[in-house]
């Protein structure tokens, strides 16, 4: 099990969705979080969500880059002294039919869902040297199960598999009854999806 009261917690794409239903759900708790995304107003729409707790601590930043995810770690110390669990929950998609080569655009997303959560797993290791600490994977059942348009996105969850497998208890699925019942919401998108590929819903 999980200890939650008395950590120090980092979570990633806190502005909107999983990252501030999760911010949210932990204030209630006796921890301290820092909640990290590029959306400065989502971030303090969050925030406005837990202010009666104290609890979170905003930051704007960009788990896309090696820089970015170490300014995270960087900034953390001052805080909260360290980091005691980690929620590497940043992620975007691409909607589309991959038509045409943009290696930028390929780099974009893999660093985002693939390479981030890694580097920033390897760099809790190195924190704490040995110290019991936490990092939580939020990913998606695209990665077993792709659907029209959205290759490019589970491909990169996908990649991250092998790795979360082997190197952890337990992997979070973002899937309908983990936090949030997005049941209708996603039942509206599969069957746009399956209507623009000209299949029956």
């Amino acid at each position: 099990s999980m200890r939650i009261a008395g950590q120090r917690i980092v979570v990633t794409g806190a502005a909107s969705g999983i990252g501030r239903a999760l911010v949210t759900e932990l204030a209630k708790y006796d921890c301290a979080i820092l909640a990290v995304d590029r959306d400065a107003e989502g971030l303090q729409g969050s925030a406005a969500l837990t202010a009666a707790t104290g609890a979170l601590i905003t930051y704007v930043g960009d788990v896309g880059s090696r820089e970015g995810v170490d300014q995270i770690f960087e900034h953390a110390i001052q805080p909260l002294g360290g980091i005691d669990i980690f929620v590497a929950n940043a992620g975007f998609a691409y909607y589309e039919q991959l038509s045409s080569a943009s290696w930028d655009r390929l780099e974009a997303i893999y660093r985002v869902n693939t390479l981030s959560p890694i580097y920033s797993a390897v760099r809790m290791a190195q924190m704490n040297k040995g110290r019991p600490h936490r990092v939580v994977v939020v990913a998606s059942a695209m990665a077993l199960l792709a659907l029209p348009g959205y290759a490019l996105y589970s491909s990169p969850k996908a990649a991250r598999l092998p790795w979360q497998m082997y190197q952890y208890d337990a992997v979070l699925f973002d899937m309908d009854g983990t936090l949030l019942n997005t049941l209708d919401d996603l039942t509206a998108a599969v069957n746009h999806t399956l209507r623009q590929y000209g299949y029956p819903t």
